[in-house]
């Protein structure tokens, strides 16, 4: 079906709030990206429009995406808890730290990335504090 640009431009952002994917939503329409992005430029209002659309569309992907997330998480499975808490609870985030190995004057022999949990650091850090 063919459309005219002013409807084009109203479907697409119709589309782009259930599916945040450019270039899909152009594929559906029979468009290039490269029209896309011409019409955004050429359009502010269109421009802003998709934007958001595009911003609203991500928000619902990722609401789908927990609540799979939490459907895991009521069957038990452990990566599915552990990746909930490490992005939502601060006790368990991962931190990344390195740890440097030195020789006897100081030069650095080697460098290993460590992933520990925010508890552990800050124990750590107490540690080295109270051996001061």
């Amino acid at each position: 079906m063919a459309y005219n640009k002013k409807t084009l431009k109203k479907k697409i952002i119709e589309e782009l709030h259930l599916v945040p994917i450019i270039l899909t939503v152009c594929a559906k329409y029979g468009i290039s990206r490269q029209t896309y992005y011409r019409w955004v430029e050429e359009d502010k209002i269109f421009g802003e429009n998709t934007q958001y659309a595009i911003e609203n569309g991500r928000e619902t992907i990722n609401e789908l995406a927990e609540s799979k997330l939490i459907q895991m998480i009521d069957k038990g499975e452990k990566w599915a808890v552990q990746l909930w808490l490490g992005h939502n609870n601060h006790r368990y985030k991962k931190l990344f730290r390195e740890n440097i190995a030195l020789d006897n004057e100081s030069r650095v022999t080697g460098v290993k990335a460590v992933v520990v949990t925010a508890r552990e650091e800050i124990q750590r850090l107490e540690e080295l504090e109270s051996k001061r």
